[in-house]
């Protein structure tokens, strides 16, 4: 009684150097090896986020634009303000007429 089909044949290839690729199936949990909180320094409406997330950042990067305009007419309104003040300073000519309470 005989097994198989009969001579099995046989390739000869080159032999070749290369990386193989291994890949793992499983299931898990991914932790980062660092985290950081971002705190703003001013409040307002958001307007543009400048990274993905992700992404790698360094110190001084912009991040996200915040809508300038309440910043500028608290600003504009300081300035008016204070040329109203200086305005009503007396002027060295009036001070020197002045009369000092003591």
């Amino acid at each position: 009684m005989q097994r198989g089909g009969g001579p099995v044949p046989v390739v000869a290839g080159k032999v070749e150097q290369k990386d193989t690729p291994i890949y793992l199936d499983g299931l898990g949990t991914v932790q980062a090896f660092n985290t950081v909180t971002v705190h703003t320094r001013v409040d307002g409406e958001l307007q543009q986020v400048l990274f993905t997330e992700g992404q790698d950042v360094k110190t001084g990067d912009l991040l996200a634009v915040i809508d300038p305009r309440p910043f500028q007419a608290a600003l504009d309104q300081a300035i008016a303000k204070k040329r109203r003040t200086k305005r009503s300073w007396p002027t060295p000519k009036s001070r020197s007429h002045a009369t000092l309470i003591w």
